[in-house]
């Protein structure tokens, strides 16, 4: 399925809060989008992923919500493949340079939710900060305040050649152990002859 921009009436979209990267919605502004809708400003479409079972709604919850405050229906939506997981993937990098920009807490909510997941939270911290649209430094910095640095003893990636590779992970940063030092009343070892 290729992306395509429909109309949708509201309630066939699924507006899941686990897809709302966002600390919280600000009724202020969708007041404000309410607004501006009902007086014939046009949004972009909402963003929803199609399972073929439900439109689960990836961006746009603000403009979801002054939708509905507002009474409009059917609502411009760009359908894309796939279901919730693909639609909170897409949720958290959202507003990284366009709508209501982020809070802080915004930005902490999409890397937690990351960082708490079971898949996900196996990415290099360069892939979570780059699918929540931070710095590295952050994605590390929280994930040390949470003390989600766990020893991982493998990771999975994908090569350049598109294939996926396991690196051994467990011994990265850590010092040799000592070789205990041979003492001076030790006999050299000896191969024994055979006879």
């Amino acid at each position: 399925m290729t992306e395509s921009i429909i109309t949708l009436p509201l309630d066939a979209i699924q507006a899941d809060t686990r897809a709302q990267s966002r600390a919280e919605i600000d009724m202020v502004v969708v007041g404000e989008y309410a607004d501006d809708m009902k007086a014939g400003a046009v949004f972009p479409p909402l963003v929803v992923f199609f399972d073929q079972a439900t439109y689960w709604l990836a961006e746009g919850f603000h403009r979801y919500h002054a939708y509905q405050q507002a009474e409009i229906t059917p609502v411009p939506v760009l359908v894309k493949a796939g279901g919730l997981r693909e639609a909170i993937l897409q949720s958290l990098g959202s507003n990284a340079d366009h709508g209501k920009r982020r809070t802080n807490a915004d930005k902490r909510r999409a890397v937690e939710m990351m960082l708490k997941d079971t898949e996900w939270s196996d990415w290099t911290q360069e892939k979570i900060a780059k699918c929540c649209a931070v710095s590295r430094e952050f994605v590390s910095r929280l994930s040390k305040e949470l003390n989600l640095t766990c020893d991982r003893s493998q990771v999975t990636y994908t090569t350049k050649h598109g294939t996926t590779a396991t690196m051994q992970t467990g011994n990265i940063g850590k010092k040799a152990e000592p070789v205990a030092p041979m003492l001076e009343d030790d006999p050299p070892f000896e191969a024994e002859d055979a006879a």
